[in-house]
């Protein structure tokens, strides 16, 4: 009886979560997964002050140790200036720009200002879990080995 009694309340909190959760309208679990840090700027921001870092490291070094860009979030002029070899890499304002695109997988930074002050960083899923296929740099001029559309 007992079995039945738990089998039964689980099914209906179960329904009614189910029911609860809206069927459209919400983020999905893509967008959660590439953009959602779940508060974590509080530790990476106002903890360990990665802002004031970040703002100082070119696109060409968080390229070399493993971050990633992801190119459906640049723009196609972007794309073929990189292609072109007409940007510059080793400038950590470029890095700022492609943060205020969303585009470096994993890192959420938020830019700010006329001066492009760098507020907060946060850390989503995507940073471990994603990769990119380098299909823009497979053809750049640049040996750059990250940067394509995503893959999860």
């Amino acid at each position: 009886m007992l079995r039945l009694l738990t089998a039964s309340a689980v099914a209906i909190y179960m329904l009614t979560f189910a029911l609860a959760i809206p069927q459209t309208g919400g983020p999905d679990g893509r967008s959660v997964f590439r953009f959602d840090t779940f508060g974590d700027e509080q530790l990476w921001t106002d903890t360990l002050q990665m802002q004031h870092a970040i703002k100082n490291v070119s696109p060409a070094t968080a390229l070399s140790v493993g971050l990633k860009v992801d190119a459906d979030a640049l723009p196609p002029a972007v794309i073929n200036a990189i292609m072109a070899g007409q940007v510059n890499l080793n400038d950590p304002a470029v890095t700022l720009q492609l943060l205020k695109l969303n585009a470096v997988v994993g890192v959420i930074g938020k830019v700010v200002g006329a001066n492009d002050n760098l507020a907060t960083i946060g850390i989503t899923c995507a940073l471990c879990h994603s990769t990119v296929d380098n299909s823009v740099t497979a053809r750049a001029s640049e040996d750059v080995s990250t940067v394509g559309p995503i893959s999860t």
